[in-house]
């Protein structure tokens, strides 16, 4: 699915340093929300500039409804959305919406949908995808928290236009992250503290010293303090701790590997480095830039799965733009949030 990187920018909240490893999701959402009740766009963020599309009579199943709706500008943009049945997270088959798209006179003028609001029949209350202040423009399988819903809405006008980005390659551009030991020292902090903006960093030192990946969000600026606009000054606001992490190619195909933990090319075969010897899952023949960042696929050899493949992401990390800036963490599939409300 496409990512549209958004022209403006809105207000958030202090700094909060994590730990984290990267996410994985089917769907364009940062965050979901189960709330009670009847919420509407203007109750989930103290933000005036959020319009709102509500739908209390839901086309059926498999049948687009495309709607004409004012923007934010005081022209107009086309939402198109089919409803039918999503399997949610949990497994369970409930109604929603299958897939949504909005489309106007020019990309400049579009507002993107900041969250999308699936208010279920018969008591269950509705669940809220949020895509954050940077928003979404097409989205799809949004499972609502019944097998009936009750009414539908588009939340958008915090984000005014979008361009795509740039199709030569990713945004992050293989951009490396930092060594904490290799920054500046901490302005007024003590001795081998170094600055990871403004926050001062101490490594673990020591036989058997814990390699560490920190984090520092911006609650107050766009993209979380992470700039990896094209032109602008790329700001990874990270360093590492004991360990050098090469970047990879968010632009390579999920990696297929067997048992024996060797690479294959598209067509099954083992890849075979300079010196005819396979190349697997640990060695270091492959450079950032000819390793997927995806999870590795592996074989469907009933021997199970070689060490050093990734079967899943156990530990998630998302940060979540206006309105309402969350952190969230998945653990064990279950998310926790919280909010600078």
């Amino acid at each position: 699915m496409k990512k549209y990187t958004c022209r403006a920018g809105l207000a958030l909240g202090p700094i909060l340093l994590l730990a984290v490893s990267v996410p994985a999701q089917a769907t364009s959402t940062d965050v979901t929300l189960n709330l009670e009740g009847n919420p509407t766009c203007s109750s989930l963020g103290p933000n005036d500039n959020v319009l709102e599309y509500r739908d209390n009579s839901p086309p059926a199943n498999g049948v687009p409804r495309t709607v004409e709706v004012v923007r934010q500008d005081g022209g107009t943009q086309l939402i198109t959305y089919t409803m039918g049945d999503v399997v949610d997270s949990n497994g369970v088959t409930q109604s929603g919406v299958t897939e949504w798209s909005v489309t106007g006179a020019g990309n400049d003028f579009i507002n993107p949908i900041n969250y999308t609001i699936i208010k279920s029949q018969g008591g269950s209350g509705a669940r809220v995808f949020h895509f954050g202040g940077t928003g979404e423009v097409v989205d799809t399988d949004e499972a609502g928290r019944s097998d009936k819903t009750a009414a539908v809405s588009f939340c958008y006008g915090l984000t005014v236009g979008f361009t795509p980005p740039d199709e030569g390659g990713s945004l992050l551009d293989m951009t490396k992250i930092p060594n904490c030991e290799d920054l500046a020292p901490a302005p007024g902090g003590t001795s081998g503290e170094t600055d990871l903006f403004t926050t001062g960093i101490r490594c673990p030192v020591g036989p058997g010293a814990e390699k560490q990946l920190i984090l520092n969000f911006a609650l107050d600026k766009r993209f979380m303090g992470f700039n990896f606009e094209p032109g602008a000054d790329q700001a990874i606001r990270a360093c590492t701790c004991n360990v050098t992490l090469p970047p990879c190619n968010p632009d390579l195909p999920l990696q297929q590997v067997n048992v024996l933990g060797q690479y294959l090319d598209e067509n099954g075969n083992v890849i075979l480095d300079e010196n005819g010897e396979p190349v697997t899952a640990e060695s270091e023949t492959l450079t950032g830039e000819e390793r997927a960042c995806l999870e590795y696929g592996p074989s469907t050899n009933a021997d199970g799965i070689p060490n050093g493949v990734n079967q899943a992401t156990p530990f998630e990390v998302k940060a979540v733009e206006n309105p309402d800036s969350y952190i969230c963490t998945v653990i064990g599939g279950k998310q926790y949030c919280w909010g600078d409300y």
